[in-house]
């Protein structure tokens, strides 16, 4: 289920269990923001109008990948990149990275661009999705359970997902794959997925 609003001159579909957020008087023109609280997550997000030239190349996902290594911070890791086409046919492109805000505490920054195809141009989403208390619960939990199943775990948990000779910043770890997101449904890292996969169905 979504809820739709109006961003810019443009009507987008926001996941239904989100809550509308007054605008704050800083907030860009035509904005409108959104937030929810679960019991392992603060999550708010911004839909804006982007200019055409200044938005992600859709269609190239190695070109924000490329972009986002070359410009992480050593607190940093490249999560997820990816592009394709909403249900309703608008090309959209994303990116995730998580940064460490101290033990057990992480951020998980939301980009996103789909392009209406129409005189609306882009439409721009920018979230933060981060943790409530200590979220490194996933990281020990998928650890110790491939360490009792007897998995090498050591070699190859912490990967870029899209070089595994990147190591610059703090790479992404093994229980921020996808494959773990539903046994951590309030996790923030699954929240920004849920959020994207929602936004792109319902668009």
């Amino acid at each position: 289920m979504s809820t739709a609003t109006t961003v810019g001159t443009t009507s987008v579909n926001v996941p239904a269990n989100y809550d509308f957020i007054e605008p704050a008087p800083y907030d860009a023109p035509g904005s409108a923001s959104f937030g929810k609280k679960t019991d392992g997550a603060i999550c708010h997000v911004t839909l804006a109008p982007v200019e055409r030239d200044a938005a992600l190349p859709f269609g190239d996902a190695q070109a924000v990948i490329d972009d986002i290594h070359e410009n992480l911070d050593d607190d940093q890791g490249l999560i997820e990149v990816d592009t394709g086409t909403t249900t309703a046919g608008h090309p959209y492109i994303y990116s995730i990275v998580r940064t460490n805000m101290g033990p057990g505490n992480e951020h998980y920054g939301l980009k996103l661009h789909i392009d209406t195809g129409t005189d609306a141009g882009v439409i721009g989403a920018v979230g933060a999705f981060d943790t409530l208390g200590v979220s490194s619960y996933r990281d020990s939990y998928v650890f110790s359970k491939l360490d009792r199943d007897n998995v090498r775990i050591m070699e190859g948990w912490f990967m870029d997902p899209y070089d595994p000779s990147f190591i610059r910043g703090n790479p992404m770890n093994h229980s921020e794959l996808p494959e773990y997101d539903n046994d951590f449904p309030d996790h923030p890292l699954t929240l920004v997925r849920r959020f994207v996969r929602e936004l792109v169905e319902n668009n």
